[in-house]
């Protein structure tokens, strides 16, 4: 797959890709992408570097649809810069455990965030 100008993976995270938001501001959204591995426990990061162009961004949202229907995927944890979570983001997943202790800017989370869960 050829990713846009916006898209980067790494090889730190083969399963997440990343998009860029905001190239001045240096922000990122994070989706899962691949296969993820049996009883899957991610801990999503704060920052990422971009191979393409060796800039470190900060991973400020989980997109719509992140994460959905990844059976795999038990538990996550939310880091502090994480300001937005999309819709269905984590529905039809397998999750046993979320932790959102260091997501202090996160104020609300969408609806159907955790449907079918």
């Amino acid at each position: 797959m050829v990713l846009g100008q916006t898209e980067f993976e790494t090889s730190e995270y083969p399963n997440l890709q990343f998009t860029i938001l905001d190239s001045s501001a240096k922000t990122a959204e994070v989706c899962f992408k691949g296969t993820a591995p049996k009883h899957w426990e991610l801990a999503l990061p704060g920052t990422v570097v971009n191979p393409n162009d060796g800039q470190t961004y900060t991973v400020t949202e989980i997109t719509n649809d992140a994460f959905a229907y990844t059976s795999r995927l038990e538990k996550i944890t939310i880091p502090g810069t994480i300001v937005r979570i999309g819709e269905y983001a984590f529905t039809g997943t397998n999750l046993m455990s979320v932790d959102f202790s260091a997501a202090t800017s996160l104020t609300e989370l969408p609806k159907n965030c955790f449907s079918n869960c």
